[in-house]
């Protein structure tokens, strides 16, 4: 069922890390996210991030959110009206297919890998975060060449106890700069590398210190409060 929201997908303006022919690497470290590991037992796969959460948004303002489900062994989708996104074999160097047959221009794509007990690993070196192993930002492999892409990768992720290093990311956003955006019509293969979670489940927002000092001054005025009742 298409969901239609009447919202905009502009670009934010953010400082640009990295470029890849036609796509640009940003690292943003929104709302840090923490787990207690990673699990390094298992090659990370589409059939592994069954759960995560994929929305379009399109040229008309609409946009749809979908959840990537298993659809064979090995692999995954994110089925909307007419768009796709599919993914099968390891995600470290196996190709991420996106598919627009909408009849409207595909502004960008949002990922929370998050809700499918995963985590965008964007750093090359071998574990760089515990467990992590070798990583991969967003490659274009096929498609139209004069695609501007701004791969977006937001919402650190950390292990318990530790602090992030800027490797694991919880969400990745995908906008298509170029005039005429991704068409419909198009298709295009790229690759970004995941990892799995040890316990499904096991990622959670943490709120940022001066969050926890308004919440602990909060309790504080509620425990007075209460005393004086």
């Amino acid at each position: 069922m298409k969901v239609i929201v009447l919202l905009g997908f502009l670009a934010v303006a953010m400082n640009a890390t990295l470029a890849y022919g036609g796509v640009t690497i940003d690292r943003v470290p929104g709302t840090r996210n923490i787990t207690s590991a990673l699990d390094e037992s298992i090659v990370t796969d589409g059939e592994l991030m069954a759960g995560m959460s994929v929305s379009a948004y399109f040229a008309d303002s609409t946009s749809e959110s979908v959840t990537w489900v298993s659809s064979a062994a090995s692999s995954g989708l994110a089925q909307g009206v007419n768009w796709s996104l599919s993914q099968s074999g390891n995600t470290w160097d196996q190709d991420w297919t996106l598919d627009n047959q909408t009849g409207q221009p595909l502004v960008g794509l949002v990922l929370d890998a998050g809700d499918g007990n995963a985590v965008f690993d964007t750093i090359s070196a071998s574990d760089f975060t515990p467990g992590s192993g070798k990583g991969k930002p967003l490659t274009m492999t096929s498609g139209d060449p004069s695609l501007d892409i701004l791969a977006t990768y937001y919402d650190e992720v950390a292990l318990v106890g530790e602090l992030p290093v800027g490797d694991l990311y919880r969400c990745l956003r995908i906008d298509f700069l170029n005039a005429g955006q991704f068409g419909s019509g198009s298709t295009m293969t790229f690759m970004t590398d995941t990892d799995s979670l040890a316990t499904a489940g096991d990622i959670h927002p943490v709120p940022e210190p001066s969050v926890l000092v308004l919440l602990s001054m909060l309790g504080a005025l509620g425990v007075a409060a209460w005393r004086r009742r």
